[in-house]
């Protein structure tokens, strides 16, 4: 892989996106494209004022390890909210170039904001991790992270338009596919 992937200019962008098409829908889900729910009982509706982060274990195809579970901090995976939920923190940050520090930003964003996060049940919240190469870790995620609270209203969903526009857009019945500049 000789590219670095930046998962919250993406989320951004689809987010952005959707919005401007003034489709009727209720509830984004944020989903990581490795991870497989496992229990039919994990459900993917915004059902409260919080976002609703669905993603309590992960059981690795790829490990011996079986289930772990991740710090209670983690909010990546699945996460599941309105529009108006997004715009509260100014969604993602637009600075995570590669792997690592990205949703750990977006859980400083929450609490910034004193939004709180609703889990499901633990036993409901278990997913299947695909077996996928990792990008190149983003090395400067430590540093980033310690200003994200700072940065948090001049870096974000608000400024996606002025960082990147969607050059190529093919919709099939069920998914959308973006490639941005």
């Amino acid at each position: 892989m000789g590219y670095r992937f930046n998962k919250g200019r993406l989320f951004n962008a689809a987010i952005n996106y959707l919005e401007k098409k003034s489709l009727n829908i209720t509830c984004l889900v944020l989903h990581d494209v490795d991870l497989i729910p496992e229990d039919d009982g994990n459900l993917y509706a915004c059902e409260t004022k919080y976002p609703k982060h669905t993603t309590s274990r992960v059981r690795n195809l790829d490990s011996k390890r079986g289930y772990i579970r991740y710090y209670e901090f983690l909010i990546g995976g699945v996460l599941l909210l309105t529009f108006d939920m997004y715009k509260t923190f100014n969604g993602f940050s637009n600075l995570y170039w590669g792997w690592g520090g990205e949703d750990d930003d977006l859980a400083l964003r929450l609490i910034q904001r004193k939004m709180c996060v609703v889990r499901p049940a633990y036993e409901l919240a278990i997913y299947i991790g695909l077996p996928h190469l990792r990008g190149p870790r983003n090395d400067g995620r430590f540093s980033l992270l310690k200003w994200t609270t700072l940065r948090l209203d001049t870096d974000g969903y608000a400024q996606i338009e002025s960082l990147t526009r969607i050059i190529d857009i093919r919709q099939t019945l069920t998914v959308t596919h973006m490639k941005l500049d």
